[in-house]
């Protein structure tokens, strides 16, 4: 009888040490657990929320402020924006953007448009306008005017600050600039616009305008994350090379 009683508490024993063990797993688990979620709500509160304040609480970060009918073109409203943010700096560009709209309102023919996106914490803000300075039947010139602004400090953001986020440089990017002209160089040779002996990429170069430092006038804008930069450059040259290029070309896909 005995022998059976010591059996009991052994088995007895070592079924309390097991509901220990797994008391104590269990608490481990749930203090991890909480952990993560504790960190999860930090993360949320410190990276989405903790943003600079806005002039209208009930509007987004980016809205149209004013609506003016586009004479040259039947139907047309123009469309002028205004950064939501309320801090001096923005403010005086939220008046640049008014005058600068009026300026190109006054020219013989145009175009104008804004488009805005907000990735993390940097709101960004492109406006694009076209207009001819005297003669229609030539090349309008363009414009893309951009502004990265850091949501959590309100302050406009560098290009070597942009550029540092997605670990890229200048020459990195100048580069990529380089190939993306050379693959326009060489499509239009395929296109049969002209040939290598009639036109070297020197030549086509200059009649875009552009010298060897291919960031001069580019603008960066990063829509959803992915890092674009908008560049003018000319098309019309005596070789007609306006036929091949379209309003997208002045688009480059930096980094997804």
């Amino acid at each position: 009888m005995n022998s059976f009683k010591l059996e009991d508490n052994y088995k007895n024993k070592k079924s309390d040490k097991n509901t220990k063990k797994s008391k104590k797993y269990m608490y481990l688990l749930f203090i991890i657990l909480s952990i993560f979620i504790l960190g999860g709500i930090i993360y949320y509160f410190l990276y989405y929320t903790n943003y600079v304040s806005k002039i209208n609480d009930k509007k987004e970060y980016v809205y149209t402020t004013m609506k003016r009918k586009n004479t040259y073109q039947e139907g047309k409203y123009d469309e002028i924006p205004k950064i939501n943010i309320n801090t001096d700096e923005i403010k005086k560009i939220n008046s640049t953007i008014i005058d600068n709209y009026k300026e190109v309102s006054k020219q013989k023919e145009y175009d104008y448009y804004y488009q805005f996106s907000k990735s993390k914490n940097i709101l960004s803000l492109l406006v694009a306008y076209a207009y001819y300075e005297s003669d229609t039947d030539g090349e309008p010139l363009r414009n893309f005017e951009t502004i990265n602004i850091d949501l959590k400090t309100g302050t406009i953001l560098s290009d070597d600050e942009i550029l540092k986020k997605y670990r890229l440089t200048k020459n990195k990017v100048n580069d990529y600039l380089e190939a993306k002209f050379t693959e326009f160089y060489n499509g239009l040779i395929r296109s049969k616009y002209f040939t290598e002996k009639q036109c070297s990429y020197e030549c086509f170069m200059k009649n875009r305008g552009i010298s060897n430092n291919y960031l001069n006038g580019v603008n960066f804008y990063i829509d959803n994350g992915t890092l674009i930069a908008y560049k003018y450059f000319y098309t019309v040259s005596s070789y007609e090379e306006q036929y091949y290029f379209n309003s997208n070309d002045y688009k480059f896909i930096i980094k997804e």
